[in-house]
C-alpha cells in the first residue's frame, strides 16, 4: 500500500490556518526576529500550501504547531495570554483534525495524546500558568503528533492469509519457522 493512501488530505481550512501562522512568521522574519529553523519551517509551510495534494492533516498541523513554537522561542517579550491562545489553537486543531477519527492509530498513541491534551487544557485554564509551561506542553504535543502513525490493518490481513496459505514442505524448516513466528507477531498486531 502506498503511503499517500494512508494520509488524509488536509483540508482547506487547515491549509488556510496554516498560512495564517506562515504570514505571522514571514512578518517576524522581516522584523528581525527570526532562526534558521523558523525559516526552514516557512519554507515546508509553503510546500504544503503550494502542492496541497502532498499536505496530510497531520503533517500540515505539525508544521503548524512547529511554527507556532519557534515563534515563541524567538520571541524577546512573550505575552502569557498570546502564548495560551496558541496552545488553545493548536489543541483545537488536534482535537477537531486528529483526534476526530482515530481509527488505525495505535491505542497507546492515542492515549498518550488524550492525555496531553487534558494536561495542555489545565494549562491554558491555570491562572498562573508560566512560559516555560506552556512551552513544554506544546513542544510535547508536537513530539507526540509525530509518534502518531496509522496502521492499515487491512494489509496486515492480506499478507498473513498469504503467508499462511504457504506450504510448508515447499521451505527449510528454520525459514518456515522464521514465516511462523512473523504470522503469529502479525496476529498480535491484529488484535490490538
Amino acid at each position: 500500500m502506498l503511503l499517500k493512501e494512508l494520509k488524509n488530505d488536509a483540508s482547506q481550512a487547515t491549509l488556510d490556518d496554516l498560512s495564517a501562522v506562515v504570514k505571522e512568521a514571514e512578518a517576524s522574519i522581516e522584523a528581525g526576529k527570526t532562526s534558521e529553523q523558523l525559516e526552514k519551517l516557512v519554507k515546508e509551510a509553503n510546500g504544503y500550501i503550494a502542492n496541497p495534494e502532498n499536505a496530510g492533516t497531520l503533517d500540515v498541523i505539525t508544521c503548524m504547531v512547529n511554527l507556532r513554537n519557534e515563534l515563541a522561542d524567538i520571541a524577546e517579550t512573550t505575552e502569557i495570554e498570546k502564548l495560551k491562545e496558541g496552545l488553545q489553537k493548536n489543541v483545537d486543531h488536534i482535537v477537531n483534525h486528529v483526534m476526530n477519527n482515530t481509527d488505525g492509530y495505535r491505542k497507546d498513541d492515542i492515549d498518550a495524546m488524550n492525555t496531553l491534551l487534558k494536561e495542555a487544557q489545565d494549562i491554558i485554564n491555570k491562572a498562573d500558568a508560566t512560559k516555560d509551561e506552556i512551552l513544554d506542553i506544546s513542544h510535547r504535543l508536537a513530539d507526540q503528533l509525530t509518534k502518531m502513525v496509522k496502521i492499515d490493518k487491512s494489509t496486515l490481513e492480506s499478507v498473513i492469509e498469504t503467508a499462511k496459505a504457504l506450504d510448508p514442505e515447499e521451505y527449510t524448516e528454520e525459514s518456515y519457522k522464521a514465516l511462523a513466528d512473523a504470522i503469529a507477531a502479525g496476529e498480535v498486531v491484529l488484535k490490538r
